[in-house]
């Protein structure tokens, strides 16, 4: 299976993903009620953020490994698929310099999230 590669505005326009009330990306996160979301979903509407220290990207499908959270789009990718979008950019913050700022979830559930790349502190704080 060949992998077909998207730049991020190209992923953008074909898949759709769901935005919030600013009209960022939201993101799911790897436990919890967002978990729960992903494995009651189609897995043909998910995409994995996926990190590895050398290249950050959403994945068509659902992964396990090196995921950072999930992302729901509004179409579909096809059966056979093998998507990979770069998103090199829009990855951890340098020296980790995180500016925190207050944030909710697609539920409403408050959290604090960096500014720059969008870092969940209490992710943040689990690691360290």
């Amino acid at each position: 299976m060949e992998m077909t590669e998207l730049t991020f505005d190209e992923w953008d326009d074909l898949y759709k993903p769901v935005a919030g009330i600013g009209g960022d990306i939201v993101y799911l996160e790897t436990y919890g009620a967002d978990l729960e979301l992903v494995e009651e979903t189609d897995p043909h509407y998910i995409w994995t953020w996926v990190d590895n220290g050398e290249y950050s990207g959403y994945a068509n499908g659902i992964h396990l490994v090196n995921r950072m959270g999930y992302v729901l789009c509004n179409v579909p990718w096809n059966e056979g698929d093998s998507i990979y979008v770069d998103i090199q950019e829009v990855t951890l913050c340098d020296f980790d310099q995180h500016v925190w700022v207050d944030h909710k979830r697609y539920d409403g559930t408050p959290v604090e999230i960096c500014s720059e790349c969008e870092m969940d502190k209490a992710d943040h704080e689990d690691i360290n």
